[in-house]
């Protein structure tokens, strides 16, 4: 049996590399439980541009991140809570242009 993981951060994220073991533990879980064996791991990372800004939101090299809208930090309302929450534990902010009076 094969395994494929995707997550939508570039891999060398720390939430990225967080997420692709979770998805490979419960998959290994899985193929384990039911018998078989994993004779492939198949993994994807989406969006580098996105995680690199997030990461320097975190590290304190920009104090806030700009984008045009909330489709672009995440794919659901649930993702981009979290990922909102994530840069606000270290002082981030996130604003979306659509949201803005100039």
């Amino acid at each position: 049996m094969a395994i494929y993981m995707r997550v939508a951060q570039k891999e060398q994220c720390e939430e990225a590399v967080t997420a692709m073991k979770s998805q490979e533990a419960v998959l290994e879980q899985i193929t384990q439980n039911s018998g078989n064996v994993i004779v492939g791991r198949f993994e994807d990372y989406r969006r580098p541009g996105l995680c690199a800004a997030l990461e320097m939101v975190k590290s304190g090299q920009a104090d806030a991140l700009l984008m045009k809208n909330e489709g672009r930090l995440g794919r659901d309302v649930s993702e981009n809570l979290r990922l909102i929450a994530s840069l606000r534990k270290t002082g981030g902010k996130v604003f979306f242009a659509d949201n803005l009076i100039w």
